[in-house]
């Protein structure tokens, strides 16, 4: 009875997992744009090219990072049922029971196709990937790939970066999968402008 007493602990699920790793990724997304800005006031006071370059590159990374906060930010307001402004990533809810189904019905519509915000987001990271390999001749393409995802079981069948990323995906994992792909690209302007 004694060892059974001391080998019982509590158990967490996959969920309480995810939302913790989010939070990890949240700071090191959020220390990556702290330093990010400190470089882009040094690069500012260069020559005139040098800041159309920055201000653009700035500009379109801010600009995708924004719109895959706004997709997070209605997932929990529809989660929460809120109305927030800004996300508080050290009180988001670690599980949110019964509500595996939300990320399904806020990104994708009833046939299982994805919703315009999920569509736009997918053609703002290809076009951001385009202009960084274009502009600053890096290989974004990489760290943050929507031509298709993984062949799972083998057989030759690509699952869409939508479907692999996002459906019947437990919320926890959608928002970790959104955070990654801002810090990625806060690491993708890093590259550009160290």
């Amino acid at each position: 009875l004694q060892f059974m007493m001391i080998s019982l602990k509590p158990s967490r699920n996959m969920e309480v997992y995810n939302s913790l790793a989010n939070q990890d990724i949240v700071g090191t997304r959020d220390y990556t744009t702290q330093q990010n800005n400190i470089r882009y006031v040094m690069l500012l006071n260069d020559s005139f090219s040098s800041r159309i370059n920055l201000i653009e590159l700035r500009k379109r990374s801010d600009n995708l990072y924004k719109e895959i906060e706004k997709i997070k930010l209605g997932l929990l307001n529809t989660i929460e049922d809120k109305n927030d402004t800004a996300i508080d990533y050290a009180r988001i809810p670690l599980h949110y029971e019964g509500n595996d189904n939300i990320p399904n019905s806020y990104l994708f519509d009833n046939l299982g196709q994805p919703k315009p915000a999920l569509s736009s987001v997918r053609n703002d990271v290809d076009s951001f990937n385009i202009y960084i390999k274009t502009a600053y001749k890096k290989n974004s393409f990489g760290m943050i790939n929507t031509k298709g995802t993984k062949d799972v079981k083998g057989d030759g069948h690509i699952i869409p970066w939508e479907i692999f990323n996002f459906y019947q995906v437990p919320f926890s994992v959608v928002l970790r999968n959104l955070t990654q792909m801002q810090l990625d690209i806060r690491v993708i302007e890093a590259t550009c402008i160290h």
